[in-house]
């Protein structure tokens, strides 16, 4: 069955997973185990929490500082995981899923209501914000790696520097206070000079966190360096779910490339080839809700539709959602 509102299934699935996520563990529901094994998603999902489920990057970050050494089996398992979810969902991960996605998004509807104006980057400021992703990353497992090794100067470091990326991510400090727990909140690391530093480094980013949702759409979604790590392994070209486009049908008309909280230009420029999902897509699905042509856009699992444009429903008072 095709549904055509998909920003209201979008909205209660986000609310849904923010439950899942964060406020399951408090309640005292146990991790989410497939087979004895904790899963280790491909979105953010907080260790500073209660948390039912690991995200990957904070895995892949314990492994490299706790098996320097060592031959790194525990990484199999979590890797199992984020590819085998990432190939059935690709990168719906950060736009139906991550919590951190969610809370941007409401910080985006209070920027609407509020009527503050929405800052669009160019395709160079794109490509910055991208090389700062992957340098995040980089940065962040390069750290992990060095200070689990016990011949490095920096080893001395491996309980300050645990986890690098988890110590600076906003989640670290919105998910103690969403969970109610305020005491955590802003609160500074007295463990060495190091710790310290990184919660005043995790306040920054938390302060960038919330001027970026202020001024662009999905902001701190191009920083992010899990979805770095996402596009940079290609996990939409391997994904069971497609975004493909009539090309003959298409008028041009842009609405695609303007509602998209990614700005992506692919679905609107592409001329050939059907298949129009970029590995930067969060495959929010807003192109195909504003599309005004019938089934111009198609979202697709298993070459199955789900998801199309229609004509029909935009003139029935479809309204253009451009954040």
């Amino acid at each position: 069955m095709t549904i055509y509102r998909v920003s209201r299934l979008r909205l209660a699935v986000q609310i849904a997973m923010l439950v899942c996520l964060v406020y399951l563990g408090m309640w005292g529901v146990r991790r989410l185990r497939v087979f004895a094994v904790e899963a280790s998603l491909p979105t953010l999902s907080c260790e500073y929490g209660e948390h039912i489920a690991r995200c990957y990057l904070h895995d892949l970050q314990m492994v490299l500082t706790l098996d320097g050494d060592n031959s790194y089996r525990r990484l199999i398992e979590p890797t199992i995981f984020f590819v085998v979810l990432g190939v059935l969902a690709g990168r719906m991960w950060c736009g139906w899923v991550c919590p951190l996605g969610f809370l941007h998004d409401l910080l985006s509807k209070l920027r609407r209501f509020l009527r503050l104006r929405r800052i669009a980057f160019a395709e160079r400021g794109r490509r910055v914000l991208r090389v700062c992703a992957y340098a995040i990353l980089v940065l962040s497992l390069f750290i992990a790696l060095v200070i689990g090794w016990p011949g490095s100067r920096l080893f001395k470091y491996n309980t300050a520097l645990f986890r690098p990326y988890c110590q600076v991510c906003p989640s670290r400090q919105l998910t103690p206070l969403i969970e109610g727990k305020t005491a955590e909140f802003l609160r500074i690391d007295p463990f060495s000079a190091v710790s310290r530093a990184m919660s005043l480094l995790s306040m920054t980013f938390l302060g960038l966190f919330v001027v970026g949702a202020f001024s662009s759409r999905r902001f701190w979604c191009r920083l992010c360096p899990l979805g770095a790590l996402m596009s940079v392994v290609r996990l939409n070209t391997f994904s069971l779910t497609r975004l493909k486009k009539d090309t003959v049908a298409c008028t041009r008309c842009g609405i695609c490339a303007r509602v998209c909280p990614a700005d992506l230009t692919r679905p609107y420029l592409e001329r050939t080839k059907p298949g129009v999902l970029d590995r930067d897509c969060i495959l929010c699905l807003k192109c195909v809700e504003n599309c005004p042509e019938d089934r111009v856009l198609t979202a697709t699992f298993c070459r199955l539709p789900v998801f199309r444009s229609s004509y029909g429903y935009f003139c029935k008072g479809q309204r253009l959602v451009a954040e």
